[in-house]
């Protein structure tokens, strides 16, 4: 029986950055996979901005930004009821952004559109890029089963060939239908079956009828066709959704030449050419799993969540959920940190799912407010009714398409949603609360507020390192923790002086204009309110493990405190008997 010390069942979005990232650490790992190769067909789209400085991480950001929808192309959210007939309004997400000042004071990257095939061939490359990673397409995970040192996993690959591998760790990484977790017995919690969608892929020349409203998302809002297009090069690949009724029709009533008809009716011009590549179903529902794992089995991605794709959040959400628990499984594997570690993995990431799966079904429900103030409604007659009054202008009008627009205004934190993007507080888990009143994203999902109270992303700015400016983030360490000083720092490098021995690598940055690293903008005192003498603990995954504003009357117990929730390790100072640090809290 062959043995890895991570298998990976899942080579979708999750799965791929999960193998990504134990290539970059050196850690052997398997991926299985059921699909015969990648997706080849555009689902998912939306790459936050935190996403890409996690695709950053592994190098790969240069790639998608490139691959991505041109940012002009960005412009607009549009509404019509045919593509070259009746425009009902559009919503300018591009002013939103406010010019590349704006986005550079958020983050060194930014966020990307680009469709899910795309990105799984980006991570794909990157993942075997190792000797670490064996990746096997057509081949199965049928079940498992838990030992008191790890998980044996039945595989069976194309041929139906049998067979098992052993591992420390089990990664569920299939999607919506991890039969990893049916076999566990771990229920999901929320809506399920709230819409039914048939999806065409479609290659189609728009460019010029979206002249003047660039954009990736477009509704269209008639009696007849009813869907949303989603623009991704709009010379080549676009996506028609269309919802159905399962109560009165069945996926088979959608045949190409319905869907060609139906594509027909929402462009308005029955010239104009289009290819139909592939169709295909899915569901949208609003759920987390109750629970994130069990032993040593961990679910991640859509295994472990699935919301409706109204803000983009599910595979962002994943991506997230990788990064946290990739770095907790390293030092657990490497022997630096207790397997304890790894239960803050749910406690951290699972409340913000919860947020993020409730805002994506509160954007799919607000919604409708669009075709209700256009006056589309039950009644064809009426609705017919009250597109004519908005054809044939006039003061009624103009008095509708002013509360159309307002309509349209209000589905901003569908697309915007900077505060839930970067804004994100683990409120529990591998850190230590500083008193402070957490910041909630929720409560302004548009607006980002940087912080850097414990469990908060720490803020990016912008720094001078050897007359090279560079974001604070290029300093932080992806293989242990960063402790970053102001100006005043010298108590607190002389209590690293006096650690003997610690299981995991802190890494020390002074910022200060003494110091080798330079803030102009007096970014650390203003984003993360700490004095010249006050220490900021950040963990590979980049999230604020601890911090203390001002120099502590006990700065030892305090650091020792720290390394007790963020990171279960055993600590020896300089003339002392070792410390458990799970005795110190």
């Amino acid at each position: 029986m062959k043995e890895f010390p991570v298998t990976i069942v899942g080579g979708g979005p999750s799965g791929l950055l999960a193998s990504a990232l134990l290539t970059r650490h050196g850690i052997k790992h398997l991926l299985v996979e059921a699909r015969q190769e990648l997706h080849r067909a555009p689902q998912a789209h939306v790459l936050n901005t935190r996403s890409l400085e996690i695709f950053r991480q592994i190098g790969v950001d240069t790639q998608i930004l490139e691959a991505a929808t041109d940012v002009e192309k960005q412009q607009y959210i549009t509404y019509f009821d045919q593509l070259t007939g009746l425009s009902y309004g559009a919503l300018d997400i591009g002013a939103r952004r406010s010019g590349q000042g704006f986005l550079e004071s958020l983050s060194p990257t930014r966020a990307a559109n680009l469709p899910q095939d795309q990105l799984e061939e980006i991570l794909f490359e990157k993942a075997q890029q190792s000797e670490v990673a064996t990746i096997r397409f057509g081949t199965r995970c049928t079940g498992h089963a838990q030992t008191s040192d790890g998980v044996i996993v039945d595989l069976s690959d194309e041929d139906g060939q049998e067979y098992q591998v052993r591992s420390d760790y089990l990664i569920s990484a299939e999607g919506a239908g991890s039969g990893t977790r049916r076999r566990m017995g771990i229920e999901m919690e929320g809506p399920v079956g709230i819409a039914h969608f048939i999806t065409v892929y479609f290659k189609s020349d728009l460019a010029g009828l979206l002249k003047g409203r660039e954009g990736v998302v477009h509704w269209c809002l008639n009696l007849k066709t009813p869907g949303i297009l989603v623009v991704h090069d709009d010379k080549e690949r676009s996506v028609l959704m269309i919802q159905y009724d399962p109560e009165t029709q069945s996926p088979e009533d959608f045949t190409e030449a319905v869907c060609a008809d139906y594509l027909r009716n929402v462009i308005g011009d029955e010239s104009h050419p289009f290819e139909i590549r592939s169709l295909d179903t899915w569901v949208m529902n609003a759920q987390v799993a109750r629970s994130y794992g069990e032993g040593r089995v961990f679910l991640v991605g859509d295994a472990a969540h699935r919301f409706p794709p109204t803000g983009g959040l599910g595979l962002n959400t994943g991506a997230q959920d990788v990064y946290n628990f990739i770095w907790k499984l390293r030092e657990v594997l490497s022997g630096n940190a207790k397997a304890d570690l790894l239960q803050t993995y749910e406690t951290e990431c699972r409340p913000i799912a919860l947020v993020n799966c409730q805002h994506s079904l509160t954007n799919m429900l607000r919604g409708v407010e669009v075709p209700k103030a256009i006056g589309l409604g039950e009644d064809a007659a009426s609705s017919e009714a009250n597109i004519d009054i908005l054809r044939q202008g006039g003061p009624a009008a103009v008095e509708r398409q002013a509360r159309i627009q307002e309509a349209i205004e209000g589905q901003l934190q569908h697309y915007v949603s900077y505060g839930l993007d970067l804004g994100g507080v683990y409120e529990a888990g591998a850190l230590v609360r500083d008193g402070e009143a957490i910041v909630k994203a929720e409560e302004d999902p548009v607006e980002y507020r940087p912080n850097a109270q414990p469990g908060a992303r720490f803020p990016h700015f912008w720094v001078e390192q050897a007359g090279h400016r560079k974001s604070v983030h290029d300093l932080l360490s992806y293989d242990g923790f960063t402790m970053i000083l102001g100006s005043d720092g010298s108590a607190w490098k002389s209590l690293l002086a006096e650690l003997d021995e610690c299981s995991f690598k802190i890494n020390l940055v002074e910022i200060g204009p003494q110091q080798v690293v330079q803030d102009k903008e007096n970014a650390l005192s203003r984003l993360c309110g700490i004095a010249e003498n006050g220490a900021i603990l950040v963990r590979p995954d980049g999230h604020v493990a601890w911090r203390e504003k001002s120099l502590p009357g006990n700065p030892r117990a305090s650091l020792e405190r720290a390394i007790a929730a963020a990171f279960p390790a055993r600590l020896r100072w300089r003339h002392d008997e070792p410390v458990d640090a799970h005795r110190t809290a």
